[in-house]
């Protein structure tokens, strides 16, 4: 599937995916990059998804890592941590222990297999559901946390209906293209000495 992008010359992003079991970030992949919604639950431990964006003249491609979330599967995430460029770390909406664990499980995974400074965008699934259930996240929640944990963004989306799915892919590329800016600019640096 091909999506226009705005983009500084970035050829391939990679991209884990993580969060707690069943909030949603399968959905989330599989309806980005087939722009359907499958309404079947199917338990992940590591899948790979390559999405190709046009920008302009250049084609980006965009390899995410989609990771199990339940603990007995640590050991798989953690080569996803260490080749990618991004961090995706996703709650749902509609569960409140799912967005307890961004701050008391996932940063501190995330932090003990990452020792380099990747951007981690932090996304609200299941927006659809607002309204319809007891327990809601709300967004001033969500920008609470990204601020509290140093997210580089906060992206609310729904795979149901495809809301904020473009958004979310176009932070990716954002993301990943001031942090190569930065790589760039310092190796330009080293090289005038």
């Amino acid at each position: 599937m091909e999506k226009t992008i705005y983009s500084r010359n970035v050829n391939c992003i990679k991209c884990a995916v993580v969060g707690d079991g069943m909030v949603g970030k399968t959905s989330m992949l599989y309806s980005y990059s087939r722009g359907v919604f499958n309404h079947k639950y199917t338990a992940t431990v590591l899948e790979t998804y390559t999405v190709s964006l046009r920008t302009g003249e250049d084609t980006i491609l965009v390899k995410i890592y989609d990771t199990a979330g339940q603990n007995d599967f640590e050991k798989f995430r953690v080569d996803p941590y260490l080749e990618s460029d991004v961090i995706i770390l996703c709650f749902s909406e509609t569960d409140m222990e799912s967005f307890s664990n961004v701050i008391q499980v996932w940063m501190p995974e995330i932090k003990q297999h990452v020792n380099r400074k990747i951007p981690v965008i932090l996304i609200g699934t299941k927006t659809d559901l607002r309204g319809r259930v007891k327990s809601v996240i709300k967004r001033e929640d969500g920008l609470q946390m990204a601020k509290l944990i140093g997210a580089a963004a906060y992206v609310e989306c729904s795979a149901r209906n495809g809301v904020g799915l473009d958004i979310l892919f176009t932070t990716i590329i954002e993301c990943a293209s001031r942090t190569n800016k930065r790589k760039n600019s310092f190796l330009n640096r080293l090289l005038k000495r």
